[in-house]
């Protein structure tokens, strides 16, 4: 997971890809879909990851994604 949100915050959109093969569903998922979101700037993806975080009610992370939203246009610059 927290291998994920790193992948997010620098944008290497090609490594979370790789991560994907290996956590397509479960506990893994919404971090997955948060990722791919950040990077990608798609909100469907972002809004597809809060829903899955609050059915594992993973509240916590789920209110992270605008932390990792704001690391991520830091550093793009």
């Amino acid at each position: 997971a927290v291998r994920l949100d790193v992948l997010s915050v620098i944008g290497d959109e090609r490594a979370i890809q790789g991560e994907q093969l290996l956590t397509p569903n479960g506990y893994l998922a919404p971090f997955m879909s948060r990722a791919l979101g950040i990077t990608r700037g798609d909100e469907r993806l972002i809004e597809q990851a809060d829903e899955g975080f609050r059915e594992l009610r993973l509240d916590w992370h789920a209110d992270q994604t605008e932390t990792l939203r704001r690391f991520r246009k830091l550093a793009a610059g």
